[in-house]
């Protein structure tokens, strides 16, 4: 039922279709890392700030 979805990587990926695999250049795996770690980091970030703010409005 989600094969064609999982097929594009549509969930997984912010352009579909976009993913090409991993580079051989080691330097560039570890670059994609930090900056995936930087992204998850900035939206976890995020999230936790508006719990808090909810919860401090009783929402």
């Amino acid at each position: 039922m989600i094969g064609p979805y999982y097929k594009a990587k549509a969930f997984e990926y912010h352009l579909t279709g976009f993913y090409s695999g991993l580079p051989a250049d080691p330097n560039q795996v570890v670059t994609i890392a930090a900056r995936t770690d930087k992204n998850v980091q900035k939206w976890l970030r995020s999230e936790v700030r508006q719990k808090i703010r909810d919860a401090r409005n009783g929402t």
